[in-house]
């Protein structure tokens, strides 16, 4: 098939060359340029005759300016583009022979793009299209090591200056994807990308891992390669399991302590209410003197009427005492100043009974009064 073109092309050149007409020839295949290093835009005519007297342009698409412009024997920079100023040439030399190619200095990912050789010797202007394509080659990854989590080790691999987007992958030394995190890209100022993945190994991984990077457009990739040793990865202490046990079963004891003295409290609580009832002792005595009046009727001039009289009334003092004990008996052991006042106030309903009967309980009023009191 090349051979059937080169015949053609022969045959161009020769019709040509006899009825004083010329072509603009370049490549097919699109040019590849490395970010940061020169491209060359390759142009020729056919025939090989000198551009000294024609008009040379390059185009790009997209742009308002042309990217160069050659004309009356040198340069136009004031018709350039401003953002290829002092980036582009031809060469000088090759002029009478055709060449036209054209070197882009320093290339970034903006000059990628579609360019148009155009040429023009004032009876006719013939043009060529051909496109660039840059791509960024990135640095050597690296491996940092971000921490602990939970039982492993978080990894993260990282390289700058790669363009388009380059894939990169973390591989087990069987050469195995391992499960990893979403690839993270940004773009610096001169539109390259900066990549990294992060990954997390237990002990149960392979301790062998690879972090590869590749470039599909070049078909090129970087890897880079670590070992992680055993002792790297955090250890349970010895110590640890009992003490968690310890802490477990403390925890249980004073759980059930706590649920043993929440049960036991009303009982404390009735204790606590007899005690707080039999220190009221001020009265005791006096009670049990008129209680033993009550009992042996003392008096010879009582009758048995009177008798009856008081054995009435002593019940119904039992029933006034029962019922302020009973009435107080379940009070909490934080209310002492409530029981004191009941008991004091129960005292009070006594003795004004027994003063209705023609008892005299004066004292043990005058004990109830000095209790409410408190």
């Amino acid at each position: 098939m090349k051979e059937v073109h080169y015949v053609v092309l022969l045959l161009l050149v020769t019709l040509i060359s006899v009825y004083g007409k010329f072509l603009v020839l370049g490549p097919d295949d699109p040019v590849v340029a490395t970010a940061g290093e020169d491209a060359l835009l390759e142009c020729q005519l056919v025939p090989d005759i000198s551009v000294r007297n024609m008009v040379v342009k390059w185009l790009k698409s997209g742009l308002d300016s042309p990217v160069h412009v050659y004309r009356n024997g040198k340069d136009d920079i004031v018709a350039q583009h401003r953002d290829y100023r002092g980036r582009t040439e031809l060469f000088k030399d090759e002029l009478t022979k055709g060449n036209i190619s054209l070197r882009i200095k320093n290339t970034t990912v903006f000059d990628e793009g579609g360019y148009t050789c155009f040429v023009d010797d004032k009876t006719k202007s013939e043009t060529f299209t051909l496109t660039l394509e840059v791509v960024g080659f990135g640095c050597e990854p690296w491996i940092q090591m971000k921490g602990y989590v939970k039982n492993g080790i978080e990894l993260v691999c990282k390289s700058n200056g790669w363009f388009p987007e380059p894939v990169i992958q973390w591989i087990n030394e069987d050469g195995h994807n391992l499960i990893q995190s979403e690839a993270q890209y940004q773009k610096d100022s001169k539109g390259l990308v900066n990549v990294q993945r992060n990954i997390v190994i237990t002990r149960e991984s392979k301790n062998k891992l690879t972090c590869r990077i590749r470039n599909g457009q070049l078909n090129t990739e970087q890897d880079v390669t670590v070992r992680i040793s055993d002792d790297m990865f955090p250890a349970v202490p010895d110590w640890l399991v009992p003490l968690l046990i310890s802490i477990c079963l403390l925890i249980v004891a004073i759980s059930a302590l706590i649920y043993w003295n929440v049960k036991q409290n009303p009982r404390i609580e009735e204790l606590e209410l007899w005690k707080s009832i039999v220190e009221l002792g001020q009265w005791k005595p006096l009670v049990g003197s008129e209680w033993k009046r009550i009992c042996e009727c003392e008096g010879p001039d009582q009758s048995l009427e009177r008798g009856l009289q008081r054995s009435s009334l002593l019940s119904e003092v039992v029933a006034i005492v029962r019922e302020l004990l009973l009435s107080n008996l379940y009070l909490r052991h934080f209310q002492w100043l409530a029981e004191r006042r009941a008991v004091a106030a129960g005292v009070t309903r006594i003795g004004d009974t027994l003063g209705s009967r023609g008892l005299d309980w004066t004292l043990l009023q005058d004990m109830a009064h000095s209790a409410l009191s408190l």
